[in-house]
């Protein structure tokens, strides 16, 4: 896959965390922190932070109306366990 100006290989994990990541926090990012919006280029810089915002802290997603399915959430738990080995 190609992505921007770089050719990049994507991995079936990194799309996939890609799309819950798009889906379900950039659309507050975006308004809310637009310093933290994500990428496909930037998303493993923030893997380590993702991990701690969502599964150990359990302060992302912010408030009732996202929320992470399991299956979402063991989409990223993948891609982030890839990450940060």
């Amino acid at each position: 896959m190609h992505f921007g100006d770089k050719a990049q290989i994507i991995s079936i994990q990194q799309e996939d965390a890609f799309n819950v990541l798009t889906n379900k926090c950039n659309v507050c990012h975006l308004s809310e922190n637009p310093s933290k919006v994500f990428t496909i280029e930037n998303m493993n810089d923030y893997a380590r932070r993702i991990n701690r915002q969502v599964f150990v802290w359990k302060r992302m997603p912010k408030g009732k109306t996202i929320t992470l399915s399991d299956r979402e959430k063991q989409t990223l738990k993948k891609w982030i366990n890839k990450q940060i080995k």
